[in-house]
């Protein structure tokens, strides 16, 4: 057991001794740690347990523990809570069950597994140990957004997204600072799961910033998606020199880790932001009109700082350039981007070779989450998302609480986003998983709408 799992261990154990709350915001935490493993993959048999999975998986199983089973079913079975999530997973779990073995054989993919030599081959469907491991990363953050509602239920949501966030904001911060300034051996100590690594990269001249995490795209959505929290969900943070620079900070080191998901998601945070503050001035009150003015001022005033840099800074303009043409003209020529397209092209035929049933989690890599749910659940399991997301999405007291900037829904939709540029794997992640039990939780500690589950037992 090296260094770098003992802290993990001594982490985690600390966070669970303080309760569920303190191990929940550790478990956020950590995820500016995802090669970190809490057990050396030779004990596991090649397989990675990041601290951050470990520490999620004991919070649910306390909130489990604490709540009991007739709760915690009951909101996972509701139909007006997780009812349709609930029916994803079990039936995303029964096809990686099943699909691998029938159509085993006819079916050709491009293995979650990659050699290696590095080089993705195309092989015949097969049960793996990758089926295992996706369906308890999905099934793990099934659990996590019931437990994140239970929890936001009963406490200060605004309070608790603070308290969870800022600390992630600050280790980005200071990871991406070590291997800006080349200190790799430092955060070496916290990359030791059985990972491809690929730190130490350029994109032309321009230094790629990976932080603690696998790769730079890894990182770079952790930042853009810290960023579109605070920008989408400002109504649960004070508006304050804090807030402010944690923003610009995440905007920052999601720029420098030079990777087009954490650009798209930015992009799309700032189009949500828009359109959101339109909605406020249009319906909101004079609170969210206001910040809305404030909004559109601050924006148009760093759009033209940023132009009278690139004006008069000839360096910070070829740099700019060179990465706009790195990322966007160049990268459709390169062998990474042909082999990525490769993957989903394939993953999405095994979608219609499968008659629309899917193939199981786990069986197929691709860059595209979205596309990957589709393949790995079919049209079953993938319409019981869509239509769990469009709950989320209509919500009617929710969207009261989007146009104050309070409604995690918003947040969603960046990270989204990023998942569909980018997402090799079927599970939607920690952030999602949050989001949606924030969402849940979030209306009934503010009042709008009741749903505890408990309340069925007595009357």
């Amino acid at each position: 057991m090296d260094g770098g799992t003992v802290v993990a261990w001594i982490l985690i154990l600390g966070a669970s001794l303080r309760g569920v709350e303190a191990l929940f915001k550790m478990s956020v935490f950590l995820l500016a740690f995802n090669a970190l493993a809490v057990a050396p993959p030779a004990v596991t048999g090649g397989v990675s347990i990041t601290a951050p999975f470990f520490c999620f998986l004991l919070f649910a199983v306390r909130i489990f523990l604490r709540e009991g089973p007739k709760r915690f079913f009951a909101a996972a079975f509701s139909l007006n809570l997780f009812g349709l999530y609930t029916l994803f997973i079990l039936y995303g779990v029964v096809a990686t069950y099943l699909f691998p073995i029938v159509f085993g054989g006819e079916i050709f993919i491009y293995p979650m597994q990659i050699p290696t030599d590095g080089i993705s081959i195309l092989q015949p469907l097969t049960r793996t140990s990758s089926n295992i491991t996706q369906a308890s990363y999905m099934t793990l953050s099934f659990l996590m957004a019931i437990s994140v509602g239970f929890l936001a239920t009963e406490t200060d949501v605004a309070k608790l997204v603070r308290g969870s966030i800022y600390p992630l904001v600050a280790i980005i911060v200071i990871t991406g600072a070590l291997d800006l300034l080349n200190l790799n051996e430092v955060l070496a100590f916290f990359r030791n799961a059985n990972y491809a690594l690929v730190a130490d990269t350029q994109i032309g001249s321009i230094k790629r910033i990976v932080g603690a995490t696998p790769e730079a795209s890894s990182f770079g959505f952790l930042a853009a998606g810290c960023f579109s929290i605070l920008l989408l969900l400002r109504g649960v943070f004070r508006i304050d020199a804090l807030w402010l620079v944690s923003l610009l900070l995440c905007l920052a080191f999601s720029c420098l880790s030079a990777s087009s998901t954490a650009y798209g998601m930015i992009f799309t945070a700032f189009i949500v932001c828009a359109v959101q503050q339109t909605f406020s001035v249009l319906f909101g009150n004079r609170r969210d009109a206001r910040f809305a003015v404030q909004f559109f001022l601050a924006s148009s005033c760093a759009a033209i700082v940023l132009l009278l840099v690139l004006y008069t800074q000839p360096f910070f303009k070829e740099k700019m350039f060179e990465l706009a043409d790195q990322l966007i003209f160049e990268k459709s020529l390169t062998s990474s981007y042909e082999e990525r397209s490769r993957w989903s092209k394939t993953t999405l035929d095994s979608f219609f070779s499968s008659g629309g049933l899917g193939i199981g989690l786990g069986s197929a890599r691709s860059s595209n989450s979205l596309i990957n749910v589709l393949a790995s659940t079919g049209v079953p399991g993938s319409a019981f998302l869509i239509l769990f997301f469009l709950k989320i999405f209509l919500d009617e007291a929710g969207l009261r609480l989007a146009l104050s900037g309070i409604g995690p829904q918003l947040a969603l939709i960046p990270i989204l986003a990023g998942l569909a540029l980018s997402g090799t794997t079927p599970d939607l992640g920690p952030f999602v998983a949050v989001l949606i039990g924030l969402h849940f939780g979030l209306i009934d500690s503010v009042g709008l709408r009741r749903w505890r589950p408990v309340a069925a037992e007595g009357t």
